[in-house]
């Protein structure tokens, strides 16, 4: 999770930056600034501490987007971020039922959790 909670936070400070800031053009031609706010909270790998987090990002801090935690919590996050209606990203986690589900707040990078042992075997045998 360290490496990347450090990859969310450089990613928040090149957005914070007059060069790296991402914008977006109205029809009109006018430009507007998406500012990005990186917040994280630290749960423990607890259940119900960090279901009371999400809920804190969702109600309290109002936040429009998520990046998923770890594939423990990868279910209920994405079941709350849904109903909420908060868009929630994952990187590789999660079991592939998951993204079946019709959870139209639920996106992520939908690798197949049954073939990374057979992937990394390919790699190792081609390496």
């Amino acid at each position: 999770m360290g490496d990347a909670h450090r990859g969310h936070q450089l990613f928040a400070n090149k957005l914070a930056t007059d060069e790296g800031a991402m914008q977006v053009v109205d029809r009109d031609g006018t430009r507007h600034r998406i500012l990005f706010n990186y917040t994280r909270y630290d749960d423990e790998c607890d259940q119900q501490k960090h279901e009371a987090l999400l809920n804190r990002l969702i109600n309290q801090d109002n936040v429009h987007f998520l990046f998923g935690s770890t594939p423990v919590f990868a279910q209920s996050e994405s079941e709350m971020a849904n109903d909420a209606q908060r868009l929630i990203y994952h990187c590789c986690v999660g079991p592939d039922v998951l993204y079946e589900q019709d959870m139209k707040y639920v996106f992520g990078i939908q690798t197949s959790n049954k073939k990374y042992s057979l992937d990394s075997l390919k790699s190792m045998a081609l390496a």
